[in-house]
């Protein structure tokens, strides 16, 4: 006797029941061994029939895709609702952008994390006043001041504060401390003007990066400021940034613990499977906030350069012209957009009605298939990498290259909070940056070959091109080892029930010790293999 698709719905139902009773103590061990027999016996008597591949699939479609699409949607609807008001606002009402974006961004934050929004505004109420009258009683500029209040406030949640409610607003209050520290290294460096309170709140409770970040220096925000049209790249980008995040919150949860079979029992594939679920999910992430800042009309913004593309008139030729400098931003591109009037002109007419919306937060593809880990480094948050970059890495590297890499990564341990897990994450994967880079650029001269950390450019003077037989074998080799040691980073991301609260560092040390620890004693023997060389 056979039974249909429905049927074995029904029996699955029944066993996820029983098996819930179990883990409740609702039945004895002896009774849910009996029924999971009681099954088998029915399975080899062909009374239920093998599961078929549309009958998985109808399955994964009713018990994961649609429940999680539901509540991806109810995350990201307030959020673009949000910054499509502003969006109106900003286009219509020119002269209420700040106000309005300082209104709208306090309601979403309030309606998201309820009352841990509490620590957010008691943090930026504390560096408005540092920021007001820092210089009057200390000896140091506003960002170094800026830098330790935000540091010693994130610490001090982590060290005494409920683990639960921390770890929910500690995405927004990280984004908070990277706006205002870059803000305050802004004023310092004269490359922006002072903004009033109006102007402080609408840039620390952006509605576009409030939630989801990504970070946007203050010359950023106001480039909404500017008040591009309605164009038809607009919608598409909005719509593409929003279908992939979606996608990518799908692959995470419902497509990426089926990669490998129920019975595969090998610890590297099974750690690669965790892994990458984890940068699914970070890449659903970083595509709701590209979203979020389309939505609030924030203009093209390349994350190498911060600058925005194009204006009207002069301007436009002024921009394209600084537009091939080098590093995270502009001096002269960030100090001439704070210098301009805080609401542009009036008149429809005046204003810039089209503009490329590209906006750019990670790029999945760099990360998946790596050159190497400098590559994964730059690609996973590109704004954050650009923020560490100007505000950290180029203020230490007068103590040399190590020493500013370190710096810099312990800077990132402090802003996502003093926890153990991502503390060691964050350190180790800038100890295996830097080795990999010292060592692959030492072999490009070595074999003078295009094997460095970064693609070398067509007119490079290396004999051995990048499309040379040795150069292809030592580059493949470098990204298969960058995804061995993504693998063993990212192993201890998993969905158990500490995700709530925080990884221990037990729970960080035993993951690592399944593994062997074996991608720590690789890079060992990578720095080893340097010194020797």
């Amino acid at each position: 006797m056979m039974v249909d698709s429905s049927e074995h719905l029904d029996d699955i139902n029944i066993l996820d029941e029983v098996s819930s009773m179990y883990e409740r103590k609702e039945i004895t061990t002896e009774e849910y061994i009996s029924y999971l027999e009681l099954l088998e016996d029915l399975e080899q008597t062909d009374y239920i029939e093998a599961p078929t591949t549309l009958y998985r699939l109808t399955y994964s479609l009713w018990n994961c895709v649609l429940p999680v699409c539901r509540q991806g949607l109810d995350i990201l609807f307030p959020v673009i609702i949000s910054c499509l008001l502003m969006r109106a606002v900003s286009l219509r009402y020119p002269k209420l952008v700040h106000l309005s974006s300082a209104l709208i961004g306090l309601s979403l934050i309030i309606y998201s994390h309820q009352w841990q929004s509490v620590y957010l505004l008691i943090l930026l109420s504390v560096c408005y006043i540092c920021l007001n009258v820092a210089p009057s009683f200390t000896p140091f500029q506003y960002g170094f001041t800026t830098a330790i209040l935000c540091s010693s406030y994130v610490v001090s949640l982590e060290l005494f504060n409920n683990p639960i409610a921390w770890n929910h607003i500690r995405g927004p209050q990280m984004i908070a401390c990277m706006k205002l520290i870059s803000l305050a290294f802004d004023i310092d460096r004269q490359q922006v003007v002072q903004p009033n309170t109006i102007e402080y709140l609408g840039y620390a409770l952006f509605p576009g990066n409030l939630v989801f970040g990504p970070w946007l220096s203050y010359s950023q925000y106001r480039t909404v400021l500017l008040g591009y049209g309605h164009h038809r790249n607009w919608a598409l980008n909005l719509l593409r940034s929003l279908t992939l995040s979606m996608l990518f919150l799908l692959v995470s949860t419902c497509m990426s613990t089926d990669v490998l079979d129920a019975s595969t029992t090998n610890k590297w594939l099974l750690a690669y499977q965790d892994a990458f679920s984890f940068r699914m999910s970070h890449y659903f992430i970083s595509f709701a906030s590209q979203a979020s800042c389309i939505a609030c009309g924030v203009v093209t913004i390349d994350t190498d350069t911060s600058q925005s593309r194009a204006t009207n008139g002069k301007r436009n030729m002024d921009r394209s012209r600084e537009k091939g400098q080098s590093g995270c931003s502009s001096s002269r591109v960030r100090q001439r957009a704070a210098s301009k009037p805080s609401v542009p002109s009036s008149t429809r007419g005046d204003r810039p009605i089209t503009g490329a919306w590209s906006f750019q937060v990670a790029r999945p593809l760099a990360i998946e298939l790596p050159r190497g880990l400098v590559e994964v480094v730059t690609n996973w948050n590109l704004p954050m990498h650009c923020w560490l970059k100007q505000y950290v890495f180029k203020s230490t590297r007068s103590l040399g290259t190590f020493y500013a890499v370190m710096l810099t990564y312990i800077a990132s341990s402090l802003l996502h909070g003093i926890n153990f897990q991502l503390s060691a994450t964050l350190l180790s994967l800038g100890l295996y940056s830097y080795v990999e880079f010292v060592l692959r650029n030492k072999l490009s001269r070595i074999f003078n070959s295009c094997i460095g950390c970064r693609s070398c450019r067509p007119n490079c003077s290396h004999d051995n091109k990048k499309w040379s037989v040795g150069a292809i074998l030592f580059n493949f080799g470098f990204s298969l080892l960058s995804m061995f040691h993504l693998a063993y980073l990212g192993v201890m991301f998993d969905t158990s029930d500490n995700a709530e609260t925080g990884y221990n560092m037990e729970h960080t040390l035993s993951k690592w010790s399944k593994l062997d620890f074996a991608s720590h004693i690789v890079v060992g023997v990578t720095y080893a293999i340097w010194w020797l060389l």
